[in-house]
């Protein structure tokens, strides 16, 4: 629960992309550069303290707020 989901969760949305659905992964995509942009949840490899799973829930809580 210390590693950065970033990278998991933009494979996911190549992937998405690859299978047709380039509007649901645009949207994963900006919710997760509003919490990177908004830097208060940075997991343990970036010098933060959140865990894998808030940060993924804080991703989320960003797509749903669209």
């Amino acid at each position: 629960n210390r590693a950065n989901p970033v990278a998991f969760l933009l494979s996911g949305c190549l992937m998405l992309k690859h299978l047709g659905h380039a509007t649901h992964a645009k949207a994963i995509e900006q919710a997760l550069f509003t919490v990177l942009k908004r830097g208060d949840m940075r997991t343990a490899d970036v010098m933060g303290t959140t865990s894998t799973t808030d940060f993924t829930a804080g991703v989320i809580n960003s797509l749903l707020q669209n």
